[in-house]
């Protein structure tokens, strides 16, 4: 098991984990029992296995290309000019 889950998304779901997980023993809400201890499992150890099988990742960041278009004094192939 890879981990799969950042930081973030681990404290997002500890902490709405233990909401559900609250609520639930609350108001008898069986379904936010499950969400709730699902959230704090899969918090704690870092691995999602819905992530899994879906193939999505939230630990490594994604790296973006970024195109800078060359400036008017690349194009000419010149110096740019110093002022003073």
């Amino acid at each position: 098991m890879k981990p799969n889950i950042g930081q973030i998304d681990q404290r997002i779901r500890l902490s709405a984990g233990g909401l559900l997980l609250l609520a639930s023993l609350i108001w008898t809400f069986f379904l936010a029992a499950i969400l709730g201890v699902y959230g704090l499992l899969t918090g704690l150890i870092g691995w999602c296995p819905v992530y899994q099988i879906f193939g999505l990742d939230t630990l490594t960041p994604k790296r973006e290309e970024i195109v800078v278009p060359p400036s008017d004094d690349e194009e000419k192939g010149t110096e740019p000019e110093e002022n003073g």
